[in-house]
């Protein structure tokens, strides 16, 4: 599968030198096949299951994540069934590539990302700080963009959800993930 994930961005990269202004397109479909294949190949090696942690480490690692922008504090130390750690890693890996686009990580802010465990459900948040550079996002639940709806569908399949709040310094969003072990 890691493979398959390689050719498809190289096939991307490719197609993009012959109309440069696809370039950027390109070599961010080739990250987020890079975390793709990561976080598959992190199941593949654990039978199926992922420390929460070891996740969050592999799909953050991206080029999106450079100078130590996004920090990771305290996370359940729980195991992940396959399909909530593939909703996750989709979700986080959105989350980053906004915020470099649109948020802290493109700005020179920080991310701030934490989590609990609770009886019945995994709760993680994601909390970013532009700085005063520029007004927060305006990225919310409602947003109809295709990112968004991705998360959304992830993160249902999982009995799962994401609040979206635009702050007075950048953004927060609360995912919760009640299926974990699934």
């Amino acid at each position: 599968l890691r493979n398959a994930f390689a050719v498809s961005a190289a096939m991307a990269t490719a197609s993009a030198r012959e109309t440069p202004e696809h370039m950027d397109f390109a070599k961010n479909l080739s990250r987020r096949l890079g975390n793709l294949a990561e976080a598959q190949a992190t199941l593949l090696d654990l039978d199926g299951e992922a420390p929460l942690a070891e996740l969050v480490r592999t799909v953050l690692s991206s080029p999106n994540a450079h100078d130590g922008a996004i920090a990771v504090g305290d996370l359940p130390d729980v195991l992940l069934g396959e399909k909530s750690a593939k909703a996750l890693a989709i979700v986080l890996g959105e989350l980053s590539t906004n915020s470099f686009k649109y948020g802290a990580i493109g700005t020179g802010g920080k991310v701030r990302l934490s989590g609990t465990h609770h009886a019945e459900a995994i709760e993680l948040n994601w909390s970013e700080d532009r700085g005063e550079l520029e007004p927060a996002m305006q990225f919310h639940t409602g947003s109809t963009g295709q990112g968004a709806t991705i998360m959304t569908r992830m993160l249902a399949a999982v009995n799962g959800e994401m609040e979206s709040i635009p702050t007075a310094s950048g953004y927060r969003a609360t995912i919760t993930i009640r299926n974990w072990q699934r």
